[in-house]
C-alpha cells in the first residue's frame, strides 16, 4: 500500500512539474524584448496591406480565404504569402505599417508597428539618407507574436547618425 501511495505522489509531482514547465514557456513566449538595428529599405515589399484601399483590402481578403480554403499548390509562393497574411489577420496586423531592420547578422527582419510609432519614422527617405551619408539606428521593444511576426508599440531610441546607410544586402529571413 505504501508503494502505491508513493507512486501516486510521484505521478502527481511529475504532472505538476509538467504543468509548471508548460506555463513557464507560455508566459515567456510573448514577453517583450529589446532589439536594435539599422533602418533599411527594400526596393519592393508586400508584407502587409497597409495603405491599401478598401476595395483592394477586401479583394485580398477574399483571395486569402479562397487560396487557403482550396489548399491547392501548397508549394506555391502565393499560397505561402497568403498563409502569412492570414497569420497577420489573426494577430490584427494585416493593415499595419512595418519597417525593415538590419540586425547584427546583416540580415533584415520585418517589424510591424503601431501607427503612433510608425509616424515617428515614416518620413525617413532612403535616397536622402544616402545623399547625406546618414543612417537611422532604432531600438524597439518587440514582441514575437508568431513565427516571423514581430510587433512593436514602443520605439525606445531613434538616432540619425553620420554613417552610410545601405540597401539590404542579404535576403529577409525566410517567413514561410
Amino acid at each position: 500500500m505504501e508503494v502505491i501511495i508513493k507512486l501516486i505522489a510521484m505521478k502527481i509531482s511529475f504532472c505538476l512539474f509538467i504543468v509548471l514547465l508548460i506555463n513557464g514557456f507560455n508566459s515567456n513566449q510573448n514577453d517583450p524584448f529589446l532589439i536594435k538595428g539599422d533602418l533599411t529599405f527594400q526596393k519592393v515589399s508586400f508584407m502587409s496591406l497597409y495603405g491599401a484601399s478598401d476595395s483592394a483590402y477586401h479583394f485580398y481578403l477574399n483571395k486569402i480565404d479562397s487560396t487557403l480554403l482550396l489548399g491547392e499548390n501548397r508549394e506555391n509562393h502565393e499560397y505561402e504569402l497568403f498563409k502569412h497574411f492570414d497569420n497577420l489577420r489573426v494577430h490584427n496586423l494585416l493593415k499595419s505599417p512595418y519597417v525593415f531592420l538590419r540586425d547584427e547578422s546583416d540580415s533584415s527582419i520585418v517589424i510591424y508597428l503601431s501607427i503612433r510609432e510608425y509616424d515617428k519614422i515614416k518620413d525617413f527617405k532612403h535616397s536622402e539618407l544616402i545623399d547625406d551619408h546618414k543612417k537611422v539606428i532604432i531600438s524597439l521593444e518587440v514582441q514575437q507574436l508568431d513565427k516571423h511576426i514581430y510587433y512593436s508599440e514602443k520605439i525606445v531610441d531613434l538616432m540619425r547618425v553620420s554613417e552610410q546607410t545601405y540597401p539590404n544586402r542579404k535576403p529577409i529571413k525566410k517567413f514561410f
